[in-house]
């Protein structure tokens, strides 16, 4: 039925190209940290990049070049798999908080030369929309991506034509920061310019809105009881998230007489480069031989009435037993900015420990994947150690069976709504005062979780100074 060879003799494969490919790639020197236009960022980071790997082989993307493998009808389309060719896919993620319209230039530009394409021309890229931005989780990311990259039929007839020919998986994760600029202001001189991150107008007209507003309200009102919260606050750590939520932090303006707060760029980076390691680490578990990652992070600035721009952070490959990453990390304290004036409008250009020139580091097992969020969880103080472990688990208890009981009140009061349920009679009487000493007992367990979540806070401050102590001793 299949006119393909069997997975047994598929050729051994020469990794000759890939590797030539990659020196290509890692000779070019990107630009990081720098607010660009879309197209121009696209191009010169993504696209180039990407050519370099395929090492100016034939890409198969469309299926129909892939039709020959079964009687399909279509075996004219089929393409030649003699000689070495090169399979690409794409994998895309970004915040689902972000406004789509504004995905079309990436979809134009990067989609459209290294998606699959089905054979009625659509592209089939995997596209995922983490709140946040960044990887949700990396490791299903990872494995939804490769799994439907090839099939073994596929695989055995792209492979078993040549045995230099191989697969480049493309991995790209966003995440998205607003920018608001306003101009003559009442009280500023005719053509300053105040610009401030963290909110974005949907027109110029409109009113501001939190962007990204899922990392806009963990920083200001974190909710324990919120997955997006608790997710966020896991990749950011709690160093970062300590030093980002406590107060701003500011870049120079290009005059160096105004500030900006740089939190909410500095967190949106820091998720989206978290999500990028942790993608390259499952890959460099579950790759196969012949294929090559490239992984990128970036951030989109959404601006009103105006295209959007984009900040590169890093890029990274994965190949055999390398893997390699290029661009910004993930301490809070190492990032900088300044605010630069670029054709009438002021960008802003990032900084990691002082410097946009970055090295090509090893990444391997340095970083572990992001494992689902737990149903529910209590924040607490990064030191747990100490006799204040078992009242930490009673709050923890109490304050789980509070909100089990509120979650059996609540959908009591829904099925009452319905009519599935009789109301339930209410009583102005206790007996023997049941009630009020329940009540009593409630509002006990409430000044007592209250009190001791207010000796958690004095002694995770008391923590984060001996830690700056011994940071500032290093």
């Amino acid at each position: 039925r299949h006119c393909t060879p069997r997975m047994a003799e598929v050729p051994g494969f020469d990794p000759r190209l890939v590797k030539e490919g990659l020196d290509k790639l890692w000779r070019r020197r990107p630009k990081l940290g720098v607010t660009r236009d879309q197209p121009e960022t696209y191009l010169q980071e993504f696209v180039a990049d990407r050519f370099a790997l395929a090492n100016g082989l034939p890409m198969l993307r469309d299926d129909l070049h892939l039709c020959g493998v079964s009687d399909s009808g279509f075996a004219s389309c089929t393409a030649d798999f003699s000689v070495p060719c090169v399979c690409s896919s794409l994998t895309h993620t970004a915040c689902g908080d972000h406004r789509q319209p504004e995905l079309t230039v990436y979809k134009k530009v990067v989609a459209s030369r290294f998606s699959a394409m089905n054979e009625w021309g659509d592209l089939r890229s995997y596209t995922m929309y983490p709140a946040g931005g960044g990887a949700e989780d990396a490791s299903a990311l990872v494995r939804v991506a490769t799994r439907h990259q090839l099939d073994h039929s596929v695989e055995a007839a792209v492979y078993g034509g040549n045995s230099k020919s191989y697969s480049v998986a493309c991995f790209d994760l966003m995440g998205h920061v607003g920018l608001t600029e306003e101009t003559n202001v009442f009280g500023r001189k005719n053509g300053e310019h105040k610009v401030s991150f963290g909110s974005a107008q949907e027109s110029w007209w409109r009113d501001p809105q939190s962007a990204c507003s899922a990392i806009i309200h963990c920083l200001r009102s974190y909710n324990g009881s919120n997955p997006v919260h608790r997710r966020l606050r896991r990749d950011l750590g709690e160093d970062n998230y300590d030093f980002l939520s406590s107060a701003p932090r500011w870049a120079a303006g290009d005059k160096g007489d105004r500030m900006v707060a740089l939190n909410a760029v500095v967190a949106a980076a820091i998720i989206v480069v978290r999500g990028a390691m942790n993608t390259l680490n499952c890959l460099h578990k579950t790759i196969k031989e012949r294929t090559c990652a490239h992984v990128t992070a970036s951030i989109l600035v959404n601006r009103a009435s105006k295209a959007d721009l984009v900040i590169s952070l890093g890029r990274g490959t994965v190949f055999g037993d390398s893997c390699m990453w290029q661009g910004f990390g993930v301490d809070a304290r190492e990032y900088s900015g300044k605010m630069v004036a670029v054709a009438g409008e002021h960008r802003l250009m990032l900084r990691y420990s002082g410097t946009d020139s970055f090295t090509p580091v090893h990444v391997r097992d340095k970083v572990q994947a992001s494992a689902p969020p737990p149903h529910r969880e209590v924040a607490q103080s990064k030191n747990t150690k100490g006799p204040d472990d078992a009242q930490r688990a009673k709050d923890q208890k109490l304050i789980e069976e509070r909100y089990q009981k509120d979650q059996r009140n609540q959908e009591r009061e829904q099925q009452e709504r319905e009519g599935k349920v009789s109301p339930r009679k209410e009583s102005n009487v206790s007996p023997r005062g049941v009630g009020r000493r329940s009540e009593a007992r409630e509002r006990a367990e409430q000044d007592a979780i209250a009190q001791r979540q207010r000796e958690l806070e004095i002694q995770e401050e008391r923590d984060q100074k001996r830690r700056e102590e011994e940071r500032k001793q290093e």
